[in-house]
């Protein structure tokens, strides 16, 4: 039996209004670019990455841009992503979601997604992040469905999705491992983090 591909995606919006209108991805973290470092990481875990992004970044990763005329926001990229996979990887079921902005994420992350059951998504204490997430193809594709009646394209939540769904929530103890760098402040902190992480080895 072929074993079916783990699919991630990279999920990164372009500029970001909380930080000037600056392209977060293009961000330079320790020396390097922010999407350099989620793509890196994610790679050791799947065996496919997309980016859902404006432009590749130079990374000569499959590139999908944002084609769900009646959803704005991030929930139009899961469903152009949804799109892609049925169409290019037919015999994948589901599909992996991280965001570009939070590095710290864990190296096990895609594997304990992988524990739910159609749909998962990362819980912590604090609450859902559902930009971490694992979407069954089908599932969400049946969702967009019901989206084509709306008179008029609007914002839907990820936690909304995540709700129509019925995605398993999959718990994770360390806070830290889910910040997102939404202003200077959480930068100049994961920065910090993730040097005291390479100190200690």
């Amino acid at each position: 039996m072929n074993k079916k591909p783990i699919i991630a995606a990279i999920l990164a919006g372009g500029k970001s209004v909380r930080m000037g209108e600056v392209d977060k991805a293009e961000l330079l973290l320790n020396g390097r670019r922010l999407i350099d470092h989620m793509a890196q990481k994610i790679a050791k875990q799947a065996d496919i990455v997309i980016l859902s992004a404006p432009h590749d970044y130079g990374l000569n990763l499959p590139l999908i841009c944002d084609d769900a005329p009646m959803v704005k926001g991030p929930a139009a990229g899961i469903f152009s992503l949804a799109k892609y996979v049925r169409l290019t990887h037919g015999d994948a079921e589901c599909f992996y979601t991280i965001p570009v902005d939070a590095p710290l994420f864990p190296n096990n992350i895609l594997e304990k997604l992988s524990c739910g059951g159609g749909n998962a998504v990362v819980q912590t204490q604090n609450g859902l992040h559902p930009t971490f997430a694992k979407w069954h193809v089908d599932h969400i594709i049946n969702y967009m469905a019901d989206m084509a009646d709306m008179d008029a394209p609007r914002g839907i939540a990820l936690h909304e999705i995540c709700t129509a769904v019925s995605a398993q929530k999959i718990y994770f103890d360390d806070e830290n491992n889910f910040t997102n760098i939404n202003n200077m402040e959480d930068f100049n902190a994961v920065q910090a983090m993730m040097m005291a992480k390479k100190m200690l080895g």
